[in-house]
């Protein structure tokens, strides 16, 4: 009998492991690999089986049942809910517009990140993200190898996979390569972070997945990322110079030890930009001979802007913001033609025709470039303050790991993976009112960040 009930134990056990929220986070990113390559197979997989998974594990969060406290969920409730306001009041993006969206906000807000409420351990944490990781590191691998072959796979839905001649040299991994750029800043943070905790084979693998997010950072050509990494580099060094200098002297001039602590940080800030640039020149300079050749054999519009060889964009223009200064002040326009669209927005689904009516450029572009604003357009100013004030919550955790002493090891890494994230959020829409997957990898941080914490008191 006692047999019978170890089983039965043991198999409830394995069931609440295998439909839990852990098991869910591995499921969804692992799918977002595979609906690179079929994405109508994958969709229905999404729609029959993940999306209800998902709405079930969020039910308990939004009836306010088992909901844990002084994480900032009272925020993303209201958010949520507010939302729901702005599709009844926009009633032609309403809820059958925005379906496949509303579970996108479910995933984010109530699947990722509470991971760990209570039970936080270092293992979950690994479980979550070492399948991800892997599968980019893939990813990363099978393009570069494309790339030095000379062979460019274009894909659906305007993805392809290999450098493209035309774009100004840019490494394709099925998906933009903004969002690339991101994913591979984020992948490096996390490896970071692990590779502390590794035994030796760990760090390895964890250093070799540095070097590979690093190269696939700079052959994306992100000035967004470039930018963002190379600034959380420099509080990281600026971070390492002020303890280094507080630990040897403790009574030492504050303004002085600041001053050292800058200048490490403005150091690191331009080593990075100058390496990711040189290390990117150096990658095309090997691809060289395929990738003329490539460009000789297809036919493109801008062809022959390069005729003299390989000519990367590399981060040049980086003060290049026309075209997203349109869609700004077109959204300006918009708020102050409409008022009404200050409080109720016009939904993630009626960015293109509200915006665009003020600005045509917007009929070309998913998104408007900027979270904070794109969150106050599709859910107005209640929605940016709620998002905001879930930030604060979680900056409330992270600032102290980020600057304060102590702690547990990486912990600042984890701080620097959500600035990270939010200096890409002024130039690109990556949390919020999006599908981007950055999404729930930046509350999976945040909801780690906050166990961290938690494990630190």
């Amino acid at each position: 009998m006692n047999r019978w009930k170890d089983a039965g134990a043991l198999g409830a056990k394995a069931l609440r492991a295998l439909t839990g929220r852990t098991a869910f986070c591995v499921a969804f990113l692992l799918l977002w690999f595979a609906q690179r390559v079929e994405p109508e197979r994958i969709g229905q997989v999404l729609t029959y089986i993940l999306f209800p998974w998902a709405a079930a594990l969020a039910f308990p969060m939004l009836t306010l049942r088992d909901t844990p406290r002084r994480r900032g969920y009272g925020f993303l409730i209201a958010l949520f809910a507010w939302y729901l306001v702005c599709c009844l009041y926009n009633r032609q993006y309403s809820f059958y517009i925005n379906e496949a969206f509303w579970y996108q906000l479910l995933i984010a807000c109530f699947v990722f990140y509470p991971q760990g409420e209570r039970n936080w351990t270092l293992r979950r944490m690994q479980v979550v993200l070492y399948p991800f990781m892997a599968g980019f590191f893939l990813l990363g691998a099978v393009g570069l190898w494309l790339a030095t072959h000379g062979i460019w796979i274009p894909g659906e839905n305007g993805q392809s996979i290999g450098l493209e001649v035309w774009s100004g040299y840019r490494l394709d991994l099925l998906c933009q390569t903004n969002v690339m750029g991101a994913l591979a800043a984020m992948s490096g943070m996390f490896s970071a972070f692990f590779f502390l905790h590794s035994g030796r084979v760990g760090r390895l693998l964890n250093a070799l997945n540095i070097a590979m997010t690093v190269l696939l950072m700079a052959m994306s050509q992100s000035r967004t990322t470039a930018i963002a990494w190379s600034c959380c580099m420099a509080l990281l060094a600026g971070r390492g110079a002020y303890e280094a200098l507080r630990n040897r002297r403790p009574s030492g001039h504050a303004a002085a030890r600041f001053v050292c602590a800058a200048l490490a940080g403005v150091l690191a800030l331009g080593a990075g930009l100058y390496g990711l640039r040189a290390l990117c020149s150096g990658a095309l300079s090997l691809m060289e001979r395929p990738n003329v050749a490539l460009a000789e054999a297809i036919e493109s519009p801008a062809q022959e802007e390069q005729e003299e060889g390989l000519e990367s964009r590399a981060y040049d223009s980086m003060d290049n913001l026309e075209n997203r200064e349109k869609l700004w002040l077109g959204t300006l326009r918009m708020f102050a033609d409409r008022p009404d669209t200050l409080l109720f927005g016009v939904t993630r689904k009626g960015l293109w025709e509200n915006v665009g009516a003020y600005e045509p450029l917007m009929y070309t572009h998913t998104h408007l470039h900027n979270a904070y604003l794109q969150t106050a357009a599709a859910g107005g100013l209640p929605s940016l303050l709620l998002l905001l004030a879930f930030g604060v919550v979680v900056a409330r955790r992270a600032w102290p790991m980020l600057f304060g002493r102590g702690g547990m090891r990486g912990s600042p890494i984890l701080s620097l993976t959500i600035v990270l994230v939010l200096i890409c959020c002024l130039m690109e829409s990556y949390v919020g009112f999006t599908e981007d997957l950055i999404n729930v990898l930046f509350f999976y941080a945040c909801g780690c960040v906050m166990a961290v914490a938690d494990r630190r008191a």
